[in-house]
């Protein structure tokens, strides 16, 4: 039998069902509810509303520009009151200031272990009359000399310690004082190249008298100018150990160090010294009881009054 002769039994079901003949439209004997939401209903759009952009999602997509302006002003303001500078418009991408914490990073003050300043440490501290502790580790445990720093330093470089670097300021007090390092470098022959200090630190007696208040400004003040300017010529002068002679008149030629062959012409001792003075004030007294002028003594030792000189 031939395939013609076989009678079509689901045409009438196809027919009624509407399948078929080009039809492309759905099949009303499947079910018509799907299991399976598309991406409109997955993303909450209606069927009116496809195509057209909610409010919700246009706020979203354009942020507040006032808002964002002031947080970045807030934070420029913050930034200027920590004297950081000021960070540039990246820091947007880093987040709002509300969701950040600015910490403050904290500085290590250092105190002077002589007056407990924050200014300054033991090596440039003048509220004293004698630095008795090491200006190396900024401690009043030992001297200065006993840190092992000082035995590596050379002899011109702690002629600089002790005597340049604390030139019209309180001397830094160890076993031997500055001006014995001071000679042990004039009379070295491996630092005749090197430059001799003109200035020098204070006698411990002019170092009190600042100590006490006793010149034209408080310790205190003298110590916040220097601190500030950093200029020793903010404090005052000692008029006792202006030169070398008279670095020779006060220690060495008391000690029984020769002048230095290094320097000019010899200062006169201080027993020539102290014999010259006595022989001038008892000239002055004996010229005032006559009537007469003060009497000066001339390069040769000689007393001058006027164009006339005589010998004594």
């Amino acid at each position: 039998m031939s395939d013609n002769c076989v009678p079509n039994e689901h045409t009438a079901r196809d027919r009624a069902s509407g399948s078929g003949r080009g039809n492309i439209g759905p099949d009303r004997n499947r079910a018509t509810v799907d299991s399976n939401p598309t991406l409109a209903e997955r993303r909450g759009v209606n069927r009116s509303q496809r195509g057209q952009p909610s409010w919700s999602q246009s706020q979203s997509a354009w942020p507040d520009r006032i808002a964002d302006a002031k947080r970045r002003q807030i934070k420029a303001e913050a930034y200027a009151s920590l004297d950081k500078p000021r960070q540039n418009r990246a820091i947007r991408a880093q987040g709002g200031l509300e969701s950040r914490v600015v910490e403050v990073p904290k500085v290590v003050k250092v105190l002077c272990a002589e007056c407990s300043s924050t200014c300054h440490t033991l090596k440039g501290c003048i509220t004293t009359t004698g630095i008795r502790g090491c200006v190396f580790c900024n401690s009043t445990s030992y001297a200065t000399d006993s840190c092992r720093e000082f035995s590596r330093l050379s002899m011109g470089q702690k002629v600089q310690l002790l005597v340049t670097d604390r030139a019209s300021k309180p001397p830094i007090l160890i076993d031997d004082p500055w001006w014995v390092w001071l000679h042990r470098f004039l009379t070295a022959p491996h630092t005749k190249d090197q430059p001799i200090p003109e200035s020098f630190p204070w006698t411990m007696e002019f170092a009190r008298e600042v100590y006490d208040g006793k010149k034209q400004k408080s310790i205190k003040e003298y110590q916040h100018e220097v601190d500030h300017s950093h200029k020793v010529s903010a404090l005052p002068a000692d008029a006792r150990l202006q030169t070398m002679k008279d670095v020779f008149t006060l220690f060495w030629d008391r000690e029984g160090r020769a002048w230095p062959a290094r320097l000019d012409s010899r200062p006169a001792s201080t027993e020539d010294n102290a014999s010259s003075q006595t022989r001038i004030r008892e000239h002055q007294a004996w010229r005032r009881r006559r009537g007469w002028g003060r009497l000066s003594l001339d390069k040769r030792g000689r007393f001058m009054t006027g164009r006339r000189s005589m010998n004594c």
